[in-house]
């Protein structure tokens, strides 16, 4: 949704300042565009300062080794266009899709002699403009901003249904003048899709409603670390390696754990986690391979165990009243 908002706005801006008219009237149409925007983000980010300080959210640098990304985001789109499929087929097959959507959208974009085709060509590169600045904006991000940031289906879930809206339109031009035995194969190819999707649909929902997904997966759900927080947890400050699972599993917020710090944060964070009778909860990897564990900083810290469990542990400020 984030992603999916400034990129509109950013497709909006460069729509008025294609449309045709003086550049005056493109320059003040394209501002007025982009006005709601830029106040209510200056609004946000003045609160997020006044609120947070000079925490920051993003570390903004150059992040490099963008193959591994572009490698998950073509392995998205080709389980996507080629459901059920496998390697090499479905990546013939993706190819296959997107050259024949990239036909019919240009013969629907170039002649559009009726108005009908005149509101479809306008559908079509508006939806491709809003596609083209998501692209450019996650690319953005994930150069500059977050290097862990997944092409996974969530985040190409906008891109795909822009691209669907451009595939349907550009086909319904192309089959008004395409001949019977073309409509037979692209209907065929169409009711595969559909069927291939569907069953991939099914297998997902039953996944879900078997295992749970993410992290109201059982594996979560039945976490002795989150179960421990939803006993002991109240009236205590939370810090945790996993505070989204403690959101969800034991109801309540949690503070991320921190990152590398220098000796006078160490003494602040805990003097704090003191001063608020707080536990640092640790999950282990039991759950997810990606959760970071913190292990030499907790030594660091002088951390006292309170807690040893099977998918986890949680920890007390030294000299913090039990």
């Amino acid at each position: 949704v984030r992603y999916a908002g400034l990129a509109a706005v950013g497709a909006v801006v460069l729509w008025e300042l294609a449309r045709a008219g003086e550049r005056r009237d493109r320059v003040r149409r394209a501002l007025i565009a982009a006005a709601p925007a830029l106040i209510v983000n200056v609004w946000w980010w003045a609160r997020a300062a006044q609120a947070g300080g000079r925490t920051a959210v993003r570390q903004f640098s150059l992040y490099g080794q963008v193959g591994y990304t572009v490698a998950e985001g073509a392995a998205t789109v080709t389980a996507w266009l080629a459901p059920l499929v496998r390697a090499p087929l479905n990546a013939w097959m993706a190819f296959g899709v997107i050259a024949f959507v990239g036909i019919v959208c240009r013969s629907s974009v170039i002649g559009h002699r009726s108005s009908e085709q005149g509101e479809g060509r306008q559908l079509i590169l508006g939806a491709a403009l809003i596609t083209f600045c998501y692209a450019g904006l996650v690319l953005a991000a994930r150069v500059l901003a977050d290097p862990d940031i997944p092409l996974d289906e969530r985040l190409l879930a906008p891109a795909m249904m822009l691209v669907t809206v451009i595939a349907v339109v550009g086909a319904a031009a192309w089959w008004r003048g395409a001949g019977t035995g073309r409509r037979a194969a692209v209907g065929l190819l169409a009711a595969a899709w559909c069927a291939g999707s569907l069953i991939v649909t099914r297998n997902s929902v039953r996944y879900a409603l078997r295992t749970g997904s993410d992290y109201a997966d059982i594996c979560w759900a039945g976490s002795p670390v989150a179960a421990w927080v939803r006993e002991h947890g109240a009236g205590h400050a939370i810090v945790s390696n996993a505070n989204v699972a403690i959101f969800f599993q034991a109801g309540r917020l949690a503070r991320p754990m921190p990152g590398e710090m220098d000796a006078n944060a160490m003494r602040i964070f805990v003097d704090t986690l003191r001063a608020r009778h707080g536990y640092v909860v640790l999950f282990d990897q039991a759950c997810a391979s990606t959760i970071e564990q913190p292990d030499s900083l907790v030594r660091a810290l002088g951390l006292l165990p309170e807690a040893s469990l099977r998918t986890g542990s949680v920890w007390r400020a030294p000299d913090a009243p039990r």
